[in-house]
């Protein structure tokens, strides 16, 4: 009689744990997209969620926004800035694809997207923004000639603009072939002064703050 009502026990708790496992996927493997911006960009600006994923944007929220411009039928808007704060944190719930802006500089391109498609329980253990951190851009200064380095993982098709420190752009450079390694690019009609530069390469968008000195 023991030995029977332990059995039973056992199997009431394996059937249990089984539910639970199975009720699990969408908190286990939910990931956090972290949005970085500040200098009239969001970095990413478009990447892939899953329902159950949380956006959190990251920067200075004095200056800019993050306001839901189009979205899915049943989702929640939302709109967030004029604030000393430094983060804001969206809980996806509805799949589809969601389109934002900062309403204070939508005009300088300051838009972002991310598409959202339905939980499921295999998921990558990481979220990178399709090899930005791959990609290093340092500027360069020799004989009073400016240029940048931009330092590639694999060859591609490269384009960037360059806003100066009113967010007017400067400069526009697409289509670029450039080889896996080292490419430097003259710059040669900017004068010294800090600037902002969107750069895509192969489907990564790296944003940067840069100081140029003759």
């Amino acid at each position: 009689m023991i030995k029977h009502f332990a059995f039973s026990v056992k199997k009431h708790l394996a059937i249990a744990s089984g539910i639970m496992l199975f009720m699990m996927p969408v908190q286990m493997f939910a990931t956090t997209h972290i949005v970085h911006f500040g200098d009239y960009f969001f970095s990413p600006n478009s990447f892939s969620a899953q329902v159950g994923d949380t956006v959190t944007w990251q920067g200075d929220f004095s200056m800019h926004n993050t306001t839901s411009e189009s979205i899915p039928a049943g989702a929640a808007p939302w709109s967030y800035g004029s604030t000393s704060d430094t983060t804001f944190s969206y809980v996806i719930k509805v799949a589809g694809t969601y389109h934002y802006e900062c309403t204070f500089h939508v005009s300088l391109g300051m838009v972002g997207l991310f598409t959202v498609t339905a939980a499921s329980a295999v998921r990558p253990t990481t979220a990178a923004p399709h090899g930005a951190n791959s990609i290093s851009v340092q500027a360069l200064s020799h004989s009073g000639k400016l240029s940048l380095q931009l330092t590639l993982p694999q060859a591609g098709i490269v384009s960037f603009k360059i806003f100066n420190s009113a967010g007017r752009q400067v400069l526009s450079l697409g289509s670029l072939r450039l080889k896996a390694g080292a490419n430097v690019i003259p710059l040669t009609a900017l004068p010294s002064g800090s600037y902002h530069l969107k750069l895509i390469a192969n489907e990564a968008t790296v944003t940067q703050t840069l100081s140029l000195l003759r």
